[in-house]
């Protein structure tokens, strides 16, 4: 994405951050099928993709950030689950008047989508999120910045149906791309009803064409049993539902045995009625479904006498997802990066400067071997060589001005925002599609490896 964006001032970076693949509880509860039990293990990572504007050499602020889990399914469906959690911005990117970009969100996202699009099209990527207006998600006090476009909870969710109709939609007009959308508002029966509510009616042809994506309602049966069917993500409103329902507290007054009764109607139904979704605020599900090739990769199946954790997660690894060149953390070094990102603070200008770079010496740390910094036990000597090796094959820019890079050792004063993301996504950054906001997602060819 970073190679792509425009040569024009200002400058713009990109920087993805993830943990390595491990084994964790699928996030849904299923029967067995098919002789494989649905309840194994699955690999997951945790990503946060920053994007930062430099005003001039020594005066960089981060403007936007994406923070994504992935679940990497080890069965039939040969998919992996995309959960958007987070998505937020400061409000201190320079204005198109300025020579700014336009909607640098709509790209950070866009990238990131196309990504998975064009990159991973032998699995069924199913991409999930949840729109609801706050504030501020990753940057504390970036509220208070009269430049930051704060919206309602309605624009909220207009917003992001509009984004993924304009990503997706237009490439649904052939069955071969296999793309499928839902979108639901707890407590909104009906589409009408629900496009009324967000000011989202047909008004042209076309909208009434790209409508024809939209399925109300999501892609579970409503008959189905929401445990077994509806998946749980990290910091999901439905995993904290399922948590309640699963309180012995709350099941000292209920009639039930917990939520292994509740059918995906009647989930749907309560979850409207609970304090996050009934606050006086609308909220909405989306989902999309894409890629995915005719066959299955026969370099994914495991054998049924190989119980191992190691082989189960290698047999993810091998048609999963490329080795991102980011920045690999540990799981306590990332929820360390995570927790310092939301302590900083992002107003007025000088503050979030200040903060930024800050943060980019948090990430310089982490990196550097010979510090040897320590998150819940001092890294061993593998690790130190894993982060050493990183920062001596990550030197060269991603910047906006395509500057040819300088090798630095690791002990090196470096700007980890500076690092070639030769994986991350891709996705034409001129200012004319920039406009658009389009993704150019490729045909998924029906042939054995996409």
């Amino acid at each position: 994405m970073s190679q792509k964006l425009p040569t024009s001032s200002p400058k713009y970076n990109v920087q993805l951050i993830s943990t390595e693949l491990k084994l964790t509880a699928v996030p849904v509860h299923a029967p067995q099928r098919n002789n494989r039990d649905c309840n194994e293990p699955q690999a997951t990572r945790s990503l946060l993709l920053l994007l930062q504007e430099h005003f001039n050499t020594d005066r960089k602020v981060l403007v936007a950030a994406l923070e994504a889990y992935e679940y990497y399914y080890n069965d039939d469906d040969n998919a992996v689950a995309l959960y958007i959690s987070k998505v937020d911005t400061t409000g201190f990117q320079k204005p198109v008047s300025e020579g700014g970009i336009k909607s640098l969100t709509k790209l950070l996202i866009s990238g990131f989508l196309s990504y998975y699009a064009t990159q991973l099209k032998h699995l069924r990527v199913k991409l999930h999120l949840c729109a609801r207006a706050q504030p501020e998600y990753l940057f504390t006090y970036s509220a208070k910045n009269p430049a930051k476009r704060l919206l309602s909870d309605v624009q909220l969710i207009r917003w992001w149906k509009t984004l993924l109709q304009q990503l997706f939609a237009a490439n649904d007009k052939d069955d071969d791309n296999n793309i499928k959308g839902w979108f639901l508002i707890p407590g909104v029966t009906s589409e009408h009803e629900a496009r009324r509510l967000i000011k989202d009616p047909i008004v042209s042809p076309t909208e009434a064409s790209d409508s024809h994506f939209w399925t109300y309602g999501s892609p579970y049966s409503d008959s189905a049993i929401a445990e077994q069917v509806v998946p749980r993500f990290a910091d999901d409103p439905k995993l904290r539902f399922f948590e309640t329902l699963n309180d012995p507290e709350y099941q000292k007054d209920d009639d039930d045995d917990g939520p292994t009764n509740f059918t995906v109607k009647e989930f749907w139904e309560m979850i409207s009625i609970t304090t996050e979704f009934n606050s006086g605020k609308n909220s909405a599900f989306f989902w999309i479904y894409f890629g995915g090739s005719a066959q299955r990769s026969s370099s994914f199946v495991t054998t049924e006498d190989d119980d191992s954790k190691d082989s189960k997660l290698q047999s993810i690894k091998v048609t999963a997802i490329k080795k991102l060149d980011g920045l690999t953390l540990t799981d306590a070094q990332y929820y360390h990066v995570i927790s310092n990102l939301e302590n900083l603070e992002f107003f007025p200008l000088e503050v979030s400067i200040d903060s930024t770079n800050t943060f980019a010496q948090l990430l310089r740390e982490i990196c550097s071997s010979e510090l040897g910094i320590t998150f819940n036990g001092k890294l061993n000597s593998s690790d130190q060589e894993k982060t050493s090796n990183l920062l001596m094959n990550q030197q060269s820019t991603s910047s906006v001005s395509s500057r040819t890079s300088t090798s630095k050792t690791p002990s090196s004063n470096i700007d980890v925002f500076d690092s070639q993301l030769s994986s991350t996504p891709s996705v034409d950054m001129s200012k004319e599609s920039l406009e658009k906001t389009e993704l150019n997602i490729k045909r998924v060819k029906k042939s054995g490896n996409g």
